[in-house]
């Protein structure tokens, strides 16, 4: 994949340390997804296999997205899945195949800089906050089906003959107590687990914390508690957790 440019329009209206959050793996990848739909538009010239016509329109893309978040002070609240739902809206696309069609998009003039301030300035239903959000929701989900979902065992305690793993997660995909179809620890299967007290935290990390419940043999319990603990869990939405704990 090519390396970035330096020359593209958003650099110039960045203030300094603000562009960074956009450049690094996470949004990099989520904003080259995010294009896909380039390959289904039929008359722009575009062959997104060959590296420098992708960084091409990657930079079209990172254009929009940069300065909408600059424009609408989200810096402070970006994540990844954010990105990729601003980069997904109407006005976001429109950009980029006005952009890919001129003389020479990407390039930094007035033209260019008019065309995305047009844009992110303009009132669109698909960058309303809740689409965003929604978006932004539906990204989490798809992303955690495809790779899964990974959290942190923060404490396990012993609650009668009960376990409780508390664990802590860097992602909110919104599931609930009700979404816990299976549980293993350590490669068991334990019967009737549950998932409860979920908390969400919208303005740090981690962004979700929850406690997993399940009926343990009493015997096995302080063993569980002594050993590195793997707990392995499935949603309704078929969404694999996975968590772990060292001795």
């Amino acid at each position: 994949m090519a390396g970035e440019s330096t020359a593209s329009p958003e650099r110039a209206s960045a203030a300094p340390g603000e562009s960074h959050r956009l450049f690094d793996a996470r949004y990099r990848w989520v904003l080259l997804h995010a294009l896909k739909w380039l390959r289904s538009v039929p008359d722009i010239d575009l062959d997104l296999d060959e590296p420098a016509q992708l960084q091409t329109a990657y930079d079209c893309m990172r254009a929009f997205v940069l300065r909408y978040v600059l424009e609408h002070d989200l810096c402070d609240d970006l994540d990844p899945m954010s990105v990729a739902a601003i980069a997904e809206s109407a006005p976001a696309r429109a950009t980029v195949e006005s952009l890919l069609r001129s003389e020479h998009p990407g390039a930094e003039d007035a033209e260019t800089r008019k065309l995305i301030d047009d844009a992110v300035h303009a009132p669109d239903p698909s960058l309303e906050p809740a689409a965003i959000d929604r978006r932004a929701r539906d990204r989490r989900l798809e992303f955690a089906k495809s790779f899964g979902l990974h959290a942190r065992i923060t404490d396990v305690e012993v609650s009668g003959s009960g376990l409780r793993v508390h664990v802590a997660f860097d992602e909110d995909i919104a599931f609930t107590p009700d979404d816990l179809k299976t549980l293993e620890i350590n490669g068991v299967l334990l019967a009737g687990a549950q998932l409860v007290d979920v908390h969400r935290n919208e303005a740090g990390s981690p962004r979700v914390e929850a406690v997993l419940v399940a009926n343990v043999d009493r015997a096995s319990i302080e063993t569980l508690r002594s050993l590195p603990m793997r707990v392995t869990a499935t949603t309704k939405d078929d969404v694999h957790m996975q968590a772990m704990k060292m001795a």
